[in-house]
């Protein structure tokens, strides 16, 4: 019997949201069995060392063009021919999938519909093509999967005729607390709030800026650290920094490895999650199972992560974060309570759980 082979379209493995989803899902399914065979599509100087450590005896299919590039497009014509025959399925962690040559059967992942929706992510032309290319890849797949309940219920407003073919898996997180912790990065000083985010304008970064300089006049040891991917509208912010003279407090890390971001959740005096939109919300859950107190916007995504075990504040009001922030920097008592609810939500988000129904479903449409 022919045996059954996965393909993956890995060019945003280095990605943070979506890199970390591919890292993640990748080990686990091949892990369980389920496929015979993996045939990774991407950089091949990128995902060489990442094989071999984690995949070993995957096969590379070069595809050297980063997101939203025409000529990856373009690539994938070809690449049909390179691809394995029999029990095959074709996966795409990310709706940047060929809107011709898509490969049949195919699963596309639909994290979120921010960039279709969020003003200042992406410009008006860019909003229009990739919503054409939302919709004919959506159309073509086999299967959809979204990670949450929000980003489904987006789609088939858009679409009805997606609403039988749409999977929710819930993205995992939990099991960042399992592994070491490094020492802090040596600029970082406690006490510091921490957000952990790309640096893009739904982040609302700014708000978290705004809060810590309403903070320091009854907490003045208080810095902000920010870790993430960098994209050019983080200037905004640190412009407001510079108005409201908190620049020196603001504590930059970058991009930082899964150790460096333990120490970080398990440090921090809070975890500030204001993003006004989200497909998941990976860096909550984190933070929840590395004992940080959480709180976020108090809109649906958070709710649906959070439950009764974060707290919340609106997303557009400094004074609500502050109101909601001091009890957790001023009394044990709240802090030890938000601490065991985190961890204890947390335990619900795993990456476990969400490789084993990718697998699944995967399976499935192979074998169809």
């Amino acid at each position: 019997m022919i045996g059954r082979a996965l393909v993956v379209d890995a060019r945003m493995l280095h990605g943070s949201g979506i890199g970390r989803y591919v890292r993640e899902l990748v080990p686990r399914i091949m892990n369980g069995g389920a496929f015979d065979s993996l045939h990774l599509a991407g950089d091949p100087a990128e995902l060489a060392p990442w094989i071999a450590r984690h995949v070993p005896g995957a096969r590379m299919l070069a595809l050297p063009y980063g997101r939203y590039d025409w000529r990856a497009q373009v690539a994938w014509m070809a690449l049909r021919r390179e691809l394995p025959g029999g029990r095959r399925v074709t996966w795409f962690p990310h709706f940047d999938a060929p809107v011709v040559a898509m490969p049949a059967p195919s699963v596309v992942t639909v994290h979120d519909l921010i960039p279709l929706m969020q003003g200042g992510t992406a410009g008006t032309v860019k909003r229009t093509m990739m919503r054409a290319v939302v919709q004919r890849v959506t159309r073509a797949a086999a299967r959809v999967i979204t990670v949450s309940d929000e980003t489904r219920r987006l789609l088939v407003d858009g679409d009805a005729s997606l609403a039988s073919r749409i999977r929710v898996i819930p993205n995992g997180g939990a099991e960042l607390a399992d592994g070491p912790a490094s020492a802090l990065p040596a600029e970082v000083r406690t006490p510091f709030l921490l957000c952990v985010a790309n640096r893009k304008p739904h982040k609302n970064l700014v708000r978290a800026v705004e809060v810590l300089a309403a903070l320091v006049a009854s907490h003045p040891a208080f810095t902000l650290v920010v870790a993430g991917e960098w994209f050019a509208s983080w200037e905004v912010v640190e412009r407001r920094a510079d108005a409201l003279g908190v620049s020196a407090r603001i504590i930059d890390v970058g991009r930082v490895d899964d150790t460096v971001l333990r120490a970080l959740y398990a440090n921090c005096a809070a975890f500030l999650a204001p993003a006004l939109m989200e497909g998941f919300g990976i860096p909550v859950v984190e933070a929840m199972a590395c004992g940080a107190p959480v709180i976020a916007a108090d809109l649906p995504w958070a709710h649906a992560l959070g439950g009764e075990a974060i707290g919340y504040a609106d997303a557009h009001r400094t004074d609500a974060w502050i109101g909601a922030l001091v009890p957790l920097l001023d009394q044990s008592t709240v802090r030890d309570t938000a601490t065991g609810r985190g961890r204890a939500r947390a335990r619900g988000f795993t990456w476990d759980a969400a490789a084993h129904a990718t697998a699944q479903l995967l399976r499935e449409v192979a074998d169809a």
